[in-house]
């Protein structure tokens, strides 16, 4: 799901809504070669209602360096995501979503992923109307770590 989506007022897409990602969303594209980047672009539907919106989607490889989890410290890949949902209405502009991964090439799987969002609301202090500021809203802030990690056992030989 999009964290942070906005409820009410006129959104796309409720937050916390199971949604289907047409294609899939390119999470990792390897190899992951620092400084690599891609681009696509989305679709995002709503399962319960069939409301669909777009989204484009860059990524970049970050760099390399250690993170360190509840399992533990880790050589991990960065990579970025920027999320840009196409689904602005009167009062808001479009969300924005970044996410970052950081994959252990040791493990074969991504140990921590942060997610943040936001979007600015044009109704709060004049709007773009000339007349104010507008405000920026910050949806939710998703953290998933690595909580245990324990070496695979050896097969016995033979």
């Amino acid at each position: 799901m999009p964290p942070g989506l906005p409820v009410g007022r006129g959104n796309a897409i409720p937050t916390g809504a199971a949604v289907a990602y047409s294609p899939a969303l390119p999470a990792l594209r390897f190899p992951l070669e620092p400084g690599a980047t891609w681009k696509s672009r989305i679709s995002v539907t709503d399962v319960a209602s069939g409301r669909t919106i777009e989204a484009d989607v860059s990524g970049k490889v970050d760099g390399r360096g250690e993170v360190e989890t509840p399992a533990g410290r880790f050589d991990a890949i960065r990579v970025r995501q920027d999320i840009f949902y196409r689904d602005l209405v009167w009062w808001r502009t479009p969300i924005q979503e970044w996410r970052f991964e950081w994959y252990a090439p040791a493990l074969g799987i991504v140990v921590r992923r942060e997610i943040r969002s936001s979007y600015i609301d044009l109704t709060r202090g004049g709007g773009g109307s000339g007349g104010g500021t507008t405000e920026v809203m910050h949806g939710n802030w998703v953290v998933e770590q690595l909580a245990e990690h324990a070496p695979g056992k050896s097969q016995p030989q033979r």
